[in-house]
């Protein structure tokens, strides 16, 4: 590799704007930022997905207070799974 193939990632992610969404959820409004910190989302994928990682996405997406309060909604599992296929995709065309 010479000096020249040199690329600042650092630099370019400096350049990278946030991502903001908001949606409704069980009655309530929530924002979240599609530009999400690569650790936490690696060590969901280490999971394999399953019911059992939900949890994990949804800390990956979410404030602490978000999450709490996310998890006080009752609503139906359906729509969960359907805002947990939202979140993915929409990170997926977040030009992360």
């Amino acid at each position: 590799m010479t000096d020249t193939d040199f690329k600042d990632f650092d630099a370019a992610v400096g350049e990278i704007e946030d991502r903001y969404e908001k949606f409704q959820y069980g009655g309530e409004t929530f924002e979240v930022n599609l530009n999400v910190s690569a650790g936490p989302l690696l060590r969901w994928m280490e999971t394999g997905g399953g019911t059992a990682s939900v949890p994990a996405l949804l800390e990956v997406f979410f404030s602490e207070e978000d999450y709490d309060r996310l998890l006080e909604i009752e609503a139906p599992w359906a729509e969960m799974e359907l805002l947990m296929l939202w979140l993915v995709e929409e990170l997926g065309t977040s030009k992360n």
